[in-house]
């Protein structure tokens, strides 16, 4: 018997052995909250377990010892920062696992044993401090990353002209594009001379006075002897095709390109194969080009020999400027540069000259700013030769202009705007002289000269130009009322010519209005640029004025109770306060407007906002509000996450009374009134009259009357209301307890009181009849029979008088 008793023993004590043992904590929940460069996720157990912290990169080990998960506990979601979570059992232990997208720059466990909680408090890596590894390692909890402090993205920072506005009306200037025919160069009269078969021949046939007139310019003169030359009889075939190229060339140099071209082209069907050929060719190649054919001459030249030319043909060097011209005329600036880079012939006097000028030309094309003025600058130094080519003569001022050399570039465009009088371009030339007369301070001449410009054609750029600045200026003396000028704004910016100035005239209507006061206009104007001009060059300047208005425009909106208004604009420049530009104050007022419109959820998303990008000095200020809207909302368990996540976070926070109390009312009116009861138990919760008073409320409902009593006996009561309910708990609590005399002195002062008045009548005359005063209690009674406002404390009352046998008067 003794040996079958021992081997169940050990058979018992082997299948004990053979089972884990049990899990000594449970890990119930894990909430996790955002701030903005931190996440801090809070486990909490039935128990606070051992814990082990493993990191291994971007990896994350928590392994909880003897844990294991509730059945119904819930993983938060993975996002861009913690790219996936796992919670599995190892063995008899707990494992939870975190994979983040950039290795953490630092990690904290913090148990909360009171709460049988643990905080992981992590500080998140981002691209700084993957590339800056020990530098991270180095700064102990601070983000490598850009903190509080001067924005430089932020448009207030960006924008040149948002501290005095005036500034944009005096100094903005939209880019302009000034780029006239480039003219062409043609050789030394006569172009005969530079072609061997026929050098020296032309000079023994044209009369002396020919030759003078051309040094002379004097192309009529030179069209007349040329014809009397003709008329001489008995010419021979050769000198006469030489004359009458000569006269081609003649009615070229005068401006006579019709006549010109098609004298051109019946030499060119006559002398096919003959020298002439190659001279007339290049020729109509120079009238196609004056005729804004470039394309068309490019052919000419290309179709015939003249582009095959020996490389020392005296031609050669002309031929490749005129190349340069056309591939300058038709924009394209390699084939430019290409055809003045040949560098197999000589450059000598007036070509070498326009060579050099052509290449500066190149350069300001394509933006070298500094090359093309030096080269510029010393060209002029040399002749005049700059002065009568459109394109040099504009890049050369535009350098002057840049260059703050206002009184030169306004020489310059003025004699421009002489060279482009039958050109498009005329216009901008005028508008640059009087803007150069402008910055160099004659501010008279200037206006006279943009008033030049209205002359020309209506509705082209520089009318648009003139009839901007001519605005500034009268906006910059006061010269005309304030809504008149933004009237003259708004038809520029809807009828501009180009993108770029309807942008300018938009932005200036914008600030006439901020400035004359209608901060909503100019908040209006302000979108409306940043919606219709996604690529402008203002966008900085507007986004500036709108975050200068916009917080103005939003509170007295809502302070005139326009609260879909309200809303509808902040939701539509919600990328402001994303991006942390606007002070987030102004959406607390948004808050309050969403919850006086009856809409708590979008309140919490608002603030919920705001606690995830506020600066951490003042994230603390934010949970009181989050948590009350919550609360209202009945969102109670969410509530009550906040409510703990601050009082773990600021143990010692101004706010820890206030939250402490919000979380006691979270937890009652969500059913968890036993929960909060047990947080009044925590021996270092904060205390006050407001917390103890709503706590005895918490115990009291809860039958708990003697630690009631422990809560409302030291409190000093007055006549408030609240008072007279923290009264009426300690005497109820004290009857209940059957402290019967206590309770007689808390139910005294409630005789008579609208709310509790009957009650303590009918306690009264009942701790009377205990003590055994019946009179006493039977007057209580009879009083709150008659005079009683409740007929059911009135009924109770008769009740008691029957039962003492009493006659009910």
């Amino acid at each position: 018997m003794k040996r079958a008793i021992l081997l169940c023993c050990l058979l018992s004590w082997t299948l004990l052995q053979s089972v884990p043992a049990a899990a000594q904590a449970r890990l119930e929940k894990i909430t996790r909250f955002d701030e903005q460069e931190r996440i801090r996720l809070y486990c909490t157990f039935s128990a606070l377990p051992t814990s082990e912290l493993l990191r291994g990169g971007r990896r994350l080990d928590l392994i909880f010892k003897h844990t294991a998960a509730a059945a119904e506990l819930s993983v938060p979601a993975a996002d861009d920062h913690i790219v996936k979570i796992l919670v599995r059992p190892e063995g008899e232990h707990l494992s939870f696992s975190l994979f983040f997208r950039y290795e953490p720059q630092e990690v904290k466990l913090v148990p909360q044993e009171q709460d049988s909680s643990l905080m992981l408090d992590i500080l998140l890596g981002n691209q700084y401090s993957r590339a800056f590894p020990d530098l991270a390692s180095q700064l102990h909890g601070l983000s490598l990353a850009p903190q509080d402090g001067k924005d430089s993205t932020n448009p207030l920072n960006l924008s040149r002209f948002q501290q005095d506005w005036r500034l944009l009306f005096e100094r903005l200037e939209t880019p302009l594009s000034l780029h006239p025919p480039p003219g062409y160069t043609l050789p030394p009269f006569p172009l005969l001379d530079l072609d061997r078969t026929g050098q020296g021949k032309i000079s023994l046939v044209l009369p002396a006075p020919v030759l003078e007139l051309a040094a002379a310019a004097d192309w009529d003169g030179v069209l007349a002897g040329l014809r009397d030359a003709l008329a001489v009889a008995g010419l021979d075939a050769e000198t006469r095709e030489l004359l009458l190229l000569s006269y081609a060339e003649g009615l070229l140099r005068a401006g006579k390109l019709k006549e010109a071209g098609e004298q051109l082209e019946q030499i060119r069907r006559t002398d096919a194969g003959k020298p002439g050929r190659l001279l007339s060719s290049y020729l109509l190649a120079q009238v196609l080009s004056r005729q804004a054919d470039p394309h068309l001459a490019r052919i000419t030249l290309d179709e015939d020999e003249a582009s095959k030319l020996t490389a020392d043909h005296l031609l050669m060097p002309y031929l490749n400027i005129l190349f340069a011209e056309i591939s300058l005329a038709t924009g394209q600036l390699d084939q430019a540069t290409e055809a003045l880079d040949r560098d197999e012939m000589a450059y000598t006097g007036a070509a070498l000259q326009m060579r050099r000028l052509r290449r500066a030309d190149i350069s300001y094309l394509r933006g070298e700013q500094i090359r093309a003025f030096a080269s510029y600058l010393r060209l002029a130094q040399q002749d005049d030769t700059i002065r009568r080519y459109p394109l040099s003569l504009a890049g050369y001022a535009d350098a002057l202009y840049r260059q703050h050399q206002h009184q030169d570039a306004a020489r310059a465009y003025q004699e421009l705007a002489a060279l482009l009088v039958e050109d498009a371009s005329h216009g901008l030339a005028l508008f640059r002289q009087a803007m150069s007369e402008l910055q160099r301070g004659d501010q008279r001449k200037a206006r006279r000269i943009l008033e030049q410009v209205l002359d020309g054609p209506p509705g082209d750029e520089a009318s648009t130009r003139a009839r901007l600045k001519i605005a500034d200026l009268d906006y910059l003396a006061a010269a005309a009322p304030l809504f008149g000028l933004a009237g003259r704004y708004g038809e520029l910016a809807q009828d501009g010519v180009t993108v770029p100035l309807r942008e300018e005239a938009l932005l200036k209507q914008a600030l006439v209005f901020h400035q004359m006061g209608s901060r909503d206009k100019a908040v209006e104007l302000a979108m409306r640029l940043l919606r219709e001009f996604q690529h402008g060059r203002l966008r900085i300047d507007a986004q500036a004025l709108l975050l200068q208005d916009l917080p103005e425009v939003l509170r007295s909106k809502v302070q005139a109770e326009e609260y879909i208004e309200a809303l509808v604009l902040a939701r539509q420049n919600r990328d402001l306060f994303a991006s942390r530009w606007l002070d987030l104050s102004v959406l607390d007022e948004n808050a309050e407007a969403y919850l006086k419109l009856g809409f708590p959820d979008r309140a919490i998303k608002v603030l919920q906002f705001l606690m995830e990008t506020s600066p951490a000095h003042q994230t603390e200020q934010r949970y009181a509000k989050l948590i009350r809207t919550l609360i209202q909302a009945e969102r109670y368990e969410m509530a009550e996450e906040y409510a703990e996540r601050y009082m773990l976070r600021y143990p010692r926070g101004s706010e820890l009374a206030n939250i402490f109390l919000e979380r006691l009312k979270a937890l009652r009116q969500g059913g968890k009134t036993a929960a909060a009861a047990a947080l009044l138990s925590g021996a270092t919760r904060p205390r006050n009259h407001e917390i103890d008073q709503y706590g005895a409320e918490i115990l009291f409902q809860l039958g708990q009357y003697q630690e009631a009593v422990s809560l409302l006996a030291p409190l000093e009561l007055g006549s408030k209301d609240s008072d007279q309910q923290a009264r009426f708990l300690l005497a109820e609590s004290l009857y209940q307890l059957q402290r019967a005399p206590e309770a007689l002195e808390q139910f005294l002062p409630l005789r008579g009181h609208d709310q509790y008045g009957d009650q303590a009548l009918h306690r009264l005359g009942q701790i009377r009849h205990s003590l055994g005063q019946d009179d006493e209690a039977v007057n209580l009674w009879q009083e709150l029979a008659d005079k009683g406002r409740s007929p059911r404390w009135q009924r109770l009352a008769r009740e008691e008088l029957q039962l003492l046998g009493k006659k009910i008067r």
